[in-house]
């Protein structure tokens, strides 16, 4: 055995020793032997910074919160103090009782943050199953107080956020009821069904979001920002039918037909995760019926104007209503008050009128703009 091989295995064996000796533990931004104030002010950057310095060390006191992965498809925990790979969930516990979370714990929707967040306490089989747990938006604002089943919501009513601690090393929150007469439930969308409350806005957009007349000549109503948003923020929502291409894109439509009715889907089992294992093809659209403000506003993802200078991208999220459907993720800073603007991508060759005509103008006022595809 060389020096250097010889080195590594004496690492890995030393490794190997202080982990049999000592306990994984989560440590963060919250002390572990602390219940702070309750604090008021600034609560979404409290909530995330406490979020971003999670981690998990090796420690001889077994004492918690402690920081565990959960595996939707195997529903099980495993304790980790490394990556969470591509279909374990991050979950932050009080204690752990025969490898299961117990006592206060968050556990995020899906594998990433802007699908949001369970908070409460765990039933004794580790599920997030009880009628006082809550879901909290991305934007530790916001969330939906009720009952849960497995994670899933079978009714809630939204609250605000009104206060944080830290509470032996996890974020404790206050909350109080808003709306509370709109009792929401799962409401997945089919080919037939958008929802059965396509008038009522989600909490988190009608809070976030607003629609007027768009700056963009020719751009009907746009959706303009009501707070500031960063680079990785869920700005809206993207829900509507789940269907097909081939059920809305007939081969006998004139040009103007195609474009009208291709104008507001979302190519959806293209953007999703493998593990969502959604069919192959499918789509989310808003189809003719649907699309004025008087006939659906739950979500505004759809109503987003394009632009070539786009400042939010199309992604997909988990929601605890929709299930799984589109989002609009902030590529850039937005500011409060400004029009957001997604890039549509289509295809120069075939694109409408009025999208040919918008390339040229901004291709020929922006000299040096790497998202503009060459026709």
């Amino acid at each position: 055995m060389n020096a250097l091989l010889f080195f590594i295995a004496l690492v890995i064996d030393n490794f190997s020793t202080i982990a049999a000796n000592k306990s994984v533990v989560l440590r963060s931004s919250c002390e572990q032997d602390t219940v702070t104030p309750w604090n008021h002010r600034n609560l979404r950057w409290n909530l995330e910074v406490w979020w971003n310095s999670l981690t998990s060390v090796f420690e001889e006191s077994s004492s918690g919160p402690h920081l565990l992965f959960y595996k939707k498809r195997e529903n099980s925990y495993k304790i980790g103090y490394t990556g969470a790979g591509k279909e374990r969930i991050k979950t932050v516990t009080r204690a752990l009782v025969d490898g299961l979370p117990r006592g206060l714990s968050w556990r995020m929707l899906d594998i990433e943050v802007q699908s949001g967040f369970l908070y409460g306490q765990p039933a004794l089989n580790g599920s997030f199953t009880g009628d006082d747990l809550l879901f909290v938006y991305p934007d530790f604002q916001t969330g939906l107080h009720g009952r849960f089943v497995d994670g899933v919501l079978v009714a809630g009513k939204e609250v605000r956020i009104t206060a944080e601690r830290c509470n032996h090393g996890i974020k404790q929150l206050k909350y109080k009821h808003k709306n509370t007469t709109q009792v929401w439930t799962e409401d997945i969308s089919t080919d037939k069904i958008i929802g059965r409350f396509p008038l009522i806005r989600d909490p988190f957009e009608r809070k976030a979001l607003f629609l007027r007349t768009s700056e963009q000549p020719g751009g009907g109503e746009g959706v303009f920002a009501r707070r500031d948003f960063l680079p990785g923020d869920l700005v809206s929502y993207f829900n509507g039918m789940r269907t097909y291409t081939e059920n809305f894109l007939f081969d006998n439509l004139t040009s103007a037909e195609y474009w009208t009715a291709h104008a507001y889907f979302l190519n959806f089992a293209g953007l999703a995760p493998d593990q969502w294992k959604i069919p192959r093809g499918m789509v989310i659209d808003i189809p003719m019926g649907l699309r004025k403000t008087e006939e659906y506003t739950t979500s505004l993802g759809h109503k987003i104007n394009h632009r070539f200078l786009n400042n939010v991208d199309f992604e997909v999220v988990q929601h605890p209503v929709f299930g799984p459907i589109g989002c609009l993720i902030a590529s850039k800073p937005v500011a409060r008050g400004e029009e957001l603007y997604a890039y549509y991508g289509y295809d120069l060759t075939e694109a409408p009128e009025w999208y040919t005509e918008l390339y040229h103008q901004t291709k020929n006022t922006e000299r040096k703009i790497s998202k503009i595809p060459k026709p």
